[in-house]
């Protein structure tokens, strides 16, 4: 892990003392999708574990951004339903999260840790989002590594010798 991951890493009970950074952790635990007002839509990829010949690529998530706004009234009714709050106090505190992230993105850092998720990144001049993944920080590869494994190509012999050796035959 790189030494800015982990600053971050080691820096963010300071940013979980801000109770909008909770909700805002919330959303991208629980959430597939989810919009914040003024910021955008985080969607949820699920990627298959793969394999490209020997090597095997783990399961992942991640999540990608997309400025449009299109679930903020569900977002909004999942906060309602899940903090037993109003739909219109739901509504307040995503605008209030929204309010956090500015705040966070233009006053203290660039880069916003998100526990198991990656680092959220502002770009101030065409006001976009992103998330950077950290597998080494990241639980949601499931616990597993991409592997590489080698393979000894045998000879047909070989595979026959040690058949009758273990069946007490000669080769």
């Amino acid at each position: 892990m790189g030494m800015q991951a982990l600053d971050f890493y080691f820096n963010i009970k300071s940013q979980m003392e801000e109770p909008y950074f909770s909700y805002l952790v919330l959303l991208f635990r629980e959430l597939d999708t989810f919009s914040i007002p003024e910021i955008g839509t985080f969607i949820k990829v699920v990627h298959p574990a793969t394999r490209v010949g020997n090597e095997f690529i783990a399961p992942r998530e991640e999540f990608i951004y997309d400025y449009k706004e299109e679930y903020k009234s569900e977002t909004a009714q999942f906060l309602s339903n899940k903090l037993q709050i109003t739909e219109k106090e739901a509504k307040k505190l995503l605008e209030d999260i929204s309010k956090y992230m500015f705040r966070y993105f233009d006053y203290i850092s660039r880069d916003l840790l998100i526990p198991d998720i990656g680092i959220m990144q502002h770009y101030p001049k065409n006001d976009t989002f992103s998330i950077k993944n950290f597998e080494e920080i990241r639980l949601s590869t499931y616990g597993m590594k991409d592997l590489s494994i080698e393979t000894k190509e045998e000879k047909k012999s070989d595979w026959i010798g040690g058949i009758l050796r273990w069946f007490g035959g000669k080769k």
